[in-house]
């Protein structure tokens, strides 16, 4: 059966893709015109987005045997730079480095080991857990037209990534999405303005908030969940409104776990 890109699914998998990135160095390594690597990264990101691991494979120049003038390295921190990811460099292709280097995020036993939480999620998520997250995005898309998601780094940009890679680009103008809560964003920066202005686009609409820390302490959406929890407990009441909050935290403690804990919101 043929497959495309644009709809496969490289999540958990290695790709392997060999792309040209042959591309003309001056005399101090550097890359004059990397068209070449531009052209390459929709089909790059396309395997990062959906969840795959790249092994990218090219050739630069063309060396007789093994030539330091012509590795890849020398092109390794701008196609990083492209990408928006680190991209570590295979000294010998066909030795065991690369194995080890796979190894190693696999058995998270590298140095920062314990950002690798997500190598495994799949596997460490079990059927309560999604049941659970599925029954409060129901309750909250049966309660509200509007949820503001707070959160900062990567509990903002990891929620904006995911709904609109899942969503399309043209997801608001679809019949399937019309009744689904707007998605708005808080805790990003610190700014008033910005809170003023989502408390003013908000105000005619039905509303809820999910917060995402895993401390809860965290200045920029500490401030802004504080405004939030406030305007949607002035609007519904404290009991109506412990149903439109839903935490998301560390499983057993912090100051955030503890706050939902006390006022019955959903973790």
């Amino acid at each position: 059966m043929q497959q495309h890109i644009d709809s496969y699914d490289f999540a958990g998998k290695k790709a392997i893709v060999r792309v040209d990135f042959n591309v003309p160095l001056d005399e101090n390594f550097n890359i004059t015109d990397d068209t070449r690597i531009r052209a390459a990264l929709p089909t790059l990101k396309k395997v990062l987005a959906s969840g795959g691991a790249l092994i990218i494979m090219s050739h630069l120049g063309r060396p007789k045997g093994v030539n330091p003038k012509f590795s890849l390295k020398h092109i390794i921190g701008h196609v990083s730079e492209c990408l928006g990811v680190p991209v570590q460099f295979a000294e010998d292709c066909q030795a065991a480095d690369e194995q080890a280097a796979v190894k190693t995020l696999d058995t998270a036993t590298g140095a920062g080991n314990d950002f690798l939480g997500w190598t495994d999620l799949p596997e460490r998520t079990d059927s309560k857990l999604l049941d659970d997250i599925m029954d409060a995005a129901r309750s909250l898309r049966n309660t509200c037209d509007t949820v503001v998601c707070v959160g900062i780094g990567g509990s903002y940009l990891g929620a904006k990534f995911v709904i609109e890679a899942l969503s399309g680009n043209f997801a608001a103008m679809e019949p399937g999405r019309i009744g689904a809560p707007k998605v708005l964003f808080a805790g990003q920066n610190i700014s008033e303005d910005y809170i003023h202005a989502l408390m003013e686009a908000s105000k005619e609409h039905s509303i809820a908030a999910i917060v995402i820390s895993k401390s809860g302490t965290t200045t920029e959406p500490a401030i802004a969940f504080r405004l939030i929890k406030a305007e949607i407990e002035a609007r519904y009441g404290k009991q109506e409104a412990a149903q439109r909050i839903v935490a998301v935290t560390d499983k057993a403690r912090g100051a955030l776990k503890s706050l939902a804990d006390s006022e019955g919101w959903e973790t």
